[in-house]
């Protein structure tokens, strides 16, 4: 018998649910859930989509974590207007 199982991709909504996450106790309204068949998850798998989205998260995480006067710093060390 084939069992058709799933995935579920969480993302917290914001730092308190992430807090709420790592504590097994986040509410439905504080995350995003993606709910994917076990062929939709192979297939993003097999084209890198999986892959790119922890690169991307671990990029906004940096971000999220800096001070905001070192973003500005970097902006403006930049010559960004």
């Amino acid at each position: 018998m084939l069992i058709n199982m799933s995935k579920i991709i969480v993302v917290p909504r914001n730092k308190e649910a992430e807090i709420a996450l790592d504590y097994d106790t986040a509410t439905p309204d504080q995350i995003i859930e993606l709910k994917l068949k076990d062929k939709e998850f192979e297939n993003l798998w097999d084209k890198g989509i999986i892959f790119l989205i922890n690169k991307i998260s671990i990029v906004i995480l940096m971000i999220l974590k800096m001070n905001i006067s070192q973003i500005c710093t970097s902006y403006i060390s930049r010559g960004m207007n």
